[in-house]
């Protein structure tokens, strides 16, 4: 291989290089302050959401501990220590709670009993403060 040729391959690495690094910029998540950071309480995430009723606050509960906890499968256990780590009333009977939301669409059984997840749809009615126009 002549010189020539390497220094043509190192010049179009380096161009190479140049462009990726140019597109990880372009796709890097901006840098925040600490501030923003924070995550939310399961109280704040109550208040902001502002449910009317104990379903639609176990529909709420639910989705914290999913997106914000990871819980991977929802019971009516933790659903009550949800409740709990709020600070909030715990409605009497959660396993009917569930059997509403379930109702509405928003929960759904796993294969195993007693166990359960939240559905698209209740996603999504939870993002928009059960608002169904996502208004």
């Amino acid at each position: 291989m002549k010189i020539q040729d390497i220094k043509d391959i190192q010049k179009i690495l380096e161009e190479h290089e140049e462009r990726i690094k140019g597109l990880e910029r372009e796709k890097a998540p901006e840098k925040t302050n600490l501030e923003n950071q924070k995550k939310i309480s399961i109280k704040e995430f109550l208040i902001e959401k502002n449910p009317s009723n104990d379903v639609k606050k176990a529909a709420c509960v639910s989705y914290y501990l999913e997106k914000y906890e990871g819980v991977k499968v929802l019971t009516a256990k933790n659903i009550t220590e949800g409740f709990r780590k709020a600070k909030v009333k715990i409605p009497k009977n959660i396993p009917d709670k569930i059997q509403k939301a379930i109702s509405n669409g928003w929960i759904a059984q796993e294969s195993k009993k007693g166990e359960y997840y939240l559905t698209t749809t209740g996603e999504e009615i939870v993002k928009n403060s059960f608002n169904k126009n996502g208004k």
